[in-house]
């Protein structure tokens, strides 16, 4: 049985093309044949040493000039694009290693390797695909990966970085088509909860925590008339000045939003806090430094709160 090739695409790794010493074709979906070693895809895969040991690929690979009547020792790789194959064995091979450009390149050659058991690459694709570049930027599509491939760790991970930006569908949608409206409905439940919880952490009695024990704050100690209104706050039953509130509003509408502990002490968050602040001679030069430093801990307290909440979820069950 010859290969019909239907794809447009061209090889960039000769290697495989070209190599008189391989033993086995491997045929990607839209009729691209590599060859290859079935000794390094035995090492490689657990799924490939099995199937060879059994003979499935067992009879001599052609010369190259058979290569379009190839009918022996051709393993045919229904799932996978000339593309995904082709990187796929470069993972394999000491050959340059493929480059990714986004998290949705990897998406394919991962679940390719976890397929036919290639545990080791598994690992290395997973670790590139949770770096910061890609987890900053494209969490929603790592997420619906990580599900995909049944990864609940992995998921978890990339759901609480999707807490420090608004979803949006649209940039993850080839992704998301792999995973079922469980999955997706547990991510919006889970940004709920996290909400209310990092939320209520900004309230008055909510923040009794985070200065406990910090006794040397400038807000209680301003006694201008210039700061006046003055509040008696609940959880410490001392005097605040207004510009406390203002800061503690909007930490809260910010972590109601993106409950992530950097909206709690960003310029936005912090401003119309210092704004007040400065019109009052004494707390214009303290009030920075107290609101910083209690942004700190509030964002600490509230990642140690979301990933109490992260733990309680398992985004791959459906």
């Amino acid at each position: 049985m010859t290969s019909k090739k239907t794809s447009d695409w061209r090889p960039t790794e000769s290697l495989f093309q070209e190599d008189p010493t391989a033993d086995v074709v491997l045929r990607s979906r839209d009729g691209v044949d590599f060859r290859a070693h079935m000794h390094i895809l035995s090492i490689a895969s657990h799924l490939f040493r099995d199937m060879f040991s059994l003979g499935k690929a067992s009879d001599p690979a052609p010369e190259r000039k058979d290569v379009l009547s190839l009918e022996d020792r051709v393993v045919p790789m229904t799932e996978e694009t000339a593309e995904v194959v082709e990187k796929l064995l470069q993972l394999c091979y000491p050959v340059d290693q493929p480059t990714w450009d986004n998290a949705g390149q990897i998406h394919p050659v991962l679940a390719a390797a976890k397929k036919y058991q290639m545990e080791t690459i598994v690992r290395r694709l997973m670790k590139e695909l949770m770096t910061p570049r890609f987890l900053e930027k494209e969490s929603l599509r790592i997420f619906a990966i990580a599900c995909h491939l049944k990864l609940n760790d992995s998921a978890q991970v990339a759901a609480r970085h999707t807490l420090s930006h608004p979803i949006q569908m649209k940039h993850a949608r080839k992704e998301l088509q792999f995973i079922s409206g469980l999955s997706v409905l547990g991510l919006f439940e889970f940004r709920q909860e996290c909400s209310k919880a990092a939320a209520t952490l900004a309230t008055d009695p909510g923040c009794i925590d985070v200065v406990r024990g910090e006794g040397n704050w400038a807000l209680f100690k301003c006694s201008d008339t210039t700061c006046h209104p003055v509040y008696r706050s609940q959880a410490y039953s001392r005097e605040c000045p207004q510009w406390w509130y203002t800061y503690l509003s909007s930490a809260h509408a910010a972590l109601t939003e993106k409950p992530s502990g950097t909206s709690a002490m960003t310029d936005e968050t912090l401003k119309p806090a210092l704004e007040e602040a400065s019109r009052c001679n004494r707390c214009c030069s303290s009030a920075y430094l107290d609101l910083a430093r209690f942004g700190r801990l509030l964002g600490v307290i509230v990642e140690r709160t979301v990933e109490k909440i992260t733990k309680t979820y398992d985004f791959c069950e459906a």
